[in-house]
């Protein structure tokens, strides 16, 4: 039986003991010792009858409205072209996302010009979802920010790629090979205006560069992503004048770092190598404050088999000082290496990974459907680990979606662990066409993601009465973080309860081909009736008296009240 369950079930047995012991109290007599007047006991008794009826009325209806509704907010921003979200940060009164749009002087950008080919976006939003203020950084040319920080003075830094020009934003900076993408750093203040700017390694010829991810330490910041083919590690000041260092993971075949984030002593940075064609083993490397190498770590499966590749997409360290990674292993990795004994539920599963401070791995988890799973990001939350990604779902998926539908052709997943490694809850996100989570971020027990959804995922779906404003919109939404285990897991929409109201039988069906139970309380809390239900099924209800009751139906993935009428 899942958490939520639990608690709301010890809350009903809780209510129906009082009910009981009341009910008890007035058939012996037991007035108060006092000799209290019994009409005045009489008066004060069916008043705290209303008042707990009430407050479980209002508890059940809490339930109802939680439960059923997922997510707190949703919100699409953008152009008439292409906009996306790649990373997202909390401030005290709101949030910060960046990303890229090539779909100025449009939607959102009404009035905005547009600087090149794609620029790099900064924008904040309120703690309701709305933008407060919205900036485009970029040249004649393509920018991207894919990761961004707080700073210390209360501004913001973002990291990314440029094909650098010698105009708008990077006026005045020459490069050996314009048009061909460089790592780039950028800081702004609390309003978004730029502060300082530079580029990684501009005197070379031929790049092929990126920085993935940035934090800021007390003395300036720390960038991780690939230079020259390489996995890479550069630590700059905090005025962005000097590289104090850079490291570099030399691989013949190639390596890239994706995420970093601070430790006791350094900073741990996860990625990925290739060590032949089409393969390739997660890397997860601690450095120390000045740059060298405290341990490096591989993780993967079967390095004998083509198209075997593990992947860490993202980084994070929870409250004991442990660190979780978060990406994808292919069908091909499970069975050997990391995987020996494990077998893989797709072509391509999510992976979740808990490392001691020392590199050790404490669990590892795979999670997915029939075909394509991955994760992009993890946070740390106070009783778990929220992941977020994308999943490829087929009609009745099978194994972690089994009894899911598909929401479109790809739909944004967002997967709830406990710090065991057990899943809690998960929930897929989005409409008709492909809906992406790129980003995670939890506050005041509430977690917030940003991503992408295409233009046809709008109007349907997670995205019913909302239009598109352009190709593909950047998406940001908010979800509380015990968000009512079951949300999507169970499908409330296709969930069938009729008629309500009903004289002799309730006819359920399930969205999930496993059997589900089902409880009926009344509105003091007691336990009426309660069974065991195939997909389709019945209750009989003939004997229950007139009335309202609420049905908790709870299923392998979740629960669900709803309220419901005996005529």
């Amino acid at each position: 039986m899942n958490q939520m369950f639990t608690k709301t079930e010890t809350a009903a047995q809780r209510c129906s003991t009082m009910a009981t012991e009341r009910s008890r109290s007035m058939e012996t007599g037991n007035h108060s010792k006092n000799g209290a007047n019994p009409k005045s006991q009489r008066s004060r008794g069916k008043l705290k009858d209303i008042l707990i009826m009430a407050v479980i009325f209002l508890f059940f209806s809490n339930v109802t409205n939680t439960w059923a509704q997922g997510e707190k907010w949703k919100k699409n921003f953008g152009g008439n072209g292409y906009d996306c979200f790649e990373s997202i940060i909390a401030v005290s009164d709101g949030y910060v996302a960046v990303g890229s749009s090539n779909t100025f002087n449009s939607g959102d950008w009404l009035g905005i010009q547009g600087k090149g080919g794609y620029d790099a976006i900064i924008v904040k939003y309120d703690e309701k979802g709305n933008v407060k203020w919205k900036k485009n950084f970029g040249a004649n040319g393509s920018d991207y920010f894919y990761s961004v920080a707080k700073t210390s003075n209360g501004g913001f830094v973002a990291v990314g790629s440029s094909s650098i020009h010698d105009n708008g934003d990077w006026a005045g900076y020459q490069v050996q090979s314009p048009g061909w993408p460089y790592a780039i750093i950028v800081t702004f203040d609390a309003e978004g205006g730029v502060i300082s700017k530079t580029i990684f390694s501009p005197g070379t010829y031929v790049h092929d560069d990126i920085f993935q991810s940035v934090i800021a330490v007390s003395d300036g910041y720390v960038a991780v992503g690939k230079h020259h083919g390489n996995a890479v590690i550069v630590k700059y000041n905090t005025s962005l004048t000097k590289v104090d260092w850079e490291k570099k993971k030399e691989i013949s075949s190639g390596s890239e770092f994706k995420s970093v984030v601070a430790v006791p002593g350094g900073y741990v940075a996860a990625g990925s190598e290739n060590f032949i064609q089409s393969t390739s083993d997660a890397i997860i490397v601690k450095y120390n404050n000045d740059g060298g190498i405290d341990w490096d770590k591989k993780f993967g499966g079967n390095e004998s088999y083509f198209d075997s590749n593990d992947c860490f997409n993202n980084i994070t360290v929870d409250s004991d000082g442990n660190i979780i990674v978060a990406g994808y292993s292919d069908y091909n990795s499970f069975g050997g290496g990391d995987w020996l004994h494990v077998e893989g539920n797709g072509r391509k599963d999510a992976i979740i990974v808990k490392y001691k401070t020392n590199g050790d791995i404490l669990w590892k988890k795979h999670f997915g459907g029939s075909d394509y799973d991955e994760y992009s990001a993890v946070t740390a939350v106070s009783d778990g680990y929220v992941a977020v990604g994308n999943s490829l779902i087929y009609g009745n998926d099978e194994y972690d979606w089994k009894g899911i539908l598909s929401k479109g052709g790809v739909d944004a997943t967002i997967v709830k662990y406990d710090k065991k490694s057990d899943v809690v809850w998960k929930k897929t996100f989005g409409g008709n066409d492909a809906d992406y989570y790129n980003s995670v971020v939890e506050k005041s027990n509430e977690i917030v993601v940003v991503g992408r959804s295409g233009y046809t995922s709008f109007g349907n779906g997670d995205w019913q009465g909302v239009t598109a404003k352009g190709v593909q919109d950047a998406i940001i939404v908010k979800y509380p973080i015990d968000r009512g285990v079951g949300i999507s897991d169970v499908s409330v929409n296709l969930l069938h309860i009729t008629p309500n109201p009903a004289r002799t039988e309730l006819h359920i069906t399930l969205p999930t081909q496993a059997p589900a139970d089902y409880t009926i309380f009344n509105l003091t809390g007691q336990t009426i009736q309660k069974g065991v239900l195939p997909q389709s099924s019945t209750i009989n209800i003939v004997s229950l008296p007139s009335g309202l009751y609420f049905l908790l139906i709870t299923t392998e993935n979740g629960v669900v009240v709803r309220k419901v009428v005996k005529r």
